[in-house]
């Protein structure tokens, strides 16, 4: 396997040490994100039976706790390049994820921890997130950003009430949602466009605009979703043939929800409450995480 590991710790042992600690809280997490799921849906503890509801093992629980008392889950001594992120998605998709993840290395601050295939802990279920960007020293400065690459199987068509409920159950700090193949054709503009949502992310932005295409293009926004729109490429004109008229390349279209700024959700979380059955008791007004953001 391939990797970038001139950010890595040196010390083999404190990595190894550093790996059975994390493994051991990902089985615990495992755990309690498959009680979760089996008691909202009326089922029996996962000691006794697996439901259908039950995400398969392994994966790993992201849970954000009110008191925001919780060290980071995953971060690592230093930022490295792990693939793969994204697995079970068919080969375009992880292709696309290996892409993102070397560019993410490249240009994420080093004290980011860059992981795949993490679990979203919300009321309704355990959704997985493509990828987790988590970074910060301590439990009072934590950030965590969830990456999504098109729609996943468990939106239910309803991608965007899907976001909502992971941003208003606390479970990520930011949420982004990239069309795969804008993301594809786009991939530096992309990531500029996420460091201007998300600067604290990033190490060099300057960088980033140093690499994104120069022009022209239009943009449009419409609520968190932002939608770029390229020109096709020049119609190159032979002698005694027609010119074809080209295509042009797809939009680049990115959703980015914020849990400090519950404006862009939170009519959608509680509909995402309803449109997924939650029942009522486990409703939790979509202010909480904002007010933890803000603590």
């Amino acid at each position: 396997m391939t990797r970038l590991t001139e950010n890595r710790p040196a010390d083999a042992s404190a990595r190894r040490r550093d790996g059975d600690r994390a493994d051991r809280a990902h089985e615990r997490e495992r755990l309690a994100c498959r009680e979760h799921a089996a008691r909202y849906h009326g089922g029996p503890s996962p000691r006794e039976a697996t439901g259908p509801d039950v995400p398969d093992a392994p994966v790993e629980a992201v849970q954000r706790l009110p008191a925001r008392s919780a060290a980071p889950h995953y971060r690592e001594a230093a930022l490295f390049y792990d693939p793969p992120y994204v697995t079970g998605r068919g080969e375009a998709i992880q292709a696309l994820s290996d892409r993102l993840g070397q560019q993410l290395v490249r240009h994420l601050e080093p004290t980011c921890g860059l992981h795949g295939e993490r679990v979203a802990l919300t009321p309704r279920n355990c959704f997985r997130l493509d990828f987790l960007i988590e970074t910060g020293d301590d439990a009072s400065d934590v950030t965590r950003a969830g990456l999504l690459l098109g729609e996943r199987p468990e939106a239910e068509g309803a991608p965007a009430l899907y976001d909502a409920l992971v941003v208003g159950s606390g479970a990520v700090d930011v949420l982004v949602r990239f069309d795969p193949e804008g993301l594809e054709a786009h991939l530096a503009d992309a990531l500029f466009l996420m460091s201007e949502r998300a600067p604290t992310l990033f190490e060099r932005p300057e960088r980033l605009r140093a690499e994104t295409s120069q022009g022209p293009w239009t943009g449009a926004l419409q609520g968190p979703e932002v939608r770029i729109s390229y020109p096709p490429e020049p119609v190159e004109v032979q002698p005694g043939k027609l010119p074809e008229r080209p295509s042009a390349p797809p939009d680049l279209v990115m959703r980015c929800l914020r849990a400090d700024a519950p404006g862009a959700w939170a009519e959608d979380y509680r509909r995402a409450l309803h449109h997924f059955d939650v029942p009522e008791p486990q409703h939790r007004p979509p202010e909480a995480p904002a007010r933890r953001a803000a603590a």
